[in-house]
């Protein structure tokens, strides 16, 4: 039963280890908040998903935890491409923005895809900005692989020493 449900994360090992380290416990954390703190739906809890794999790596490896933090920190490390050049920019910029302001819609780009706050519009599932140079920055609720992360955060309890 178990090997037949954690199946339903992903059938890759890369995606298995951030479903684990990454994305579950992001998920409990943030959703356990909005259940306890419910006046900060719409407020500055703020969330994202990077789905931008660099060039010249393998699309099934996907885009591994901290690959962001190079273009982030430094746009400038992003490739030549546009679209990956434009995307890095407007995640550093957000990122100062919310650190000056706490609302990362404050980076001062005009037509940029609005970062909604976590709880915004949502029945407490949440939502999450979508970082994707290739196919351009999107909104998605926070239901990515939700049938196996959903099962990781049912257990991880009998695994905490």
């Amino acid at each position: 039963m178990v090997a037949a449900q954690l199946l339903l994360v992903t059938t890759t090992p890369a995606h298995k280890q951030q479903d684990y380290v990454i994305h579950a416990p992001k998920r409990e954390i943030l959703r356990s908040y909005l259940q306890r703190n419910p006046a900060i739906n719409s407020s500055r809890l703020f969330s994202y998903r990077w789905n931008t794999v660099p060039p010249g790596s393998p699309a099934t490896s996907g885009a591994s935890h901290g690959v962001e933090l190079a273009w982030i920190f430094n746009p400038a490390n992003a490739p030549a491409n546009t679209s990956y050049y434009n995307s890095a920019v407007l995640a550093h910029r957000s990122w100062i923005a919310f650190a000056a302001t706490q609302d990362p819609n404050n980076n001062g780009i005009e037509g940029a895809v609005r970062w909604p706050s976590y709880g915004e519009g949502t029945s407490g599932k949440g939502v999450n900005l979508v970082w994707d140079a290739a196919a351009g920055n999107s909104v998605e609720p926070d239901t990515y692989r939700e049938a196996g992360i959903g099962y990781i955060n049912s257990i991880h309890r009998q695994f905490l020493v």
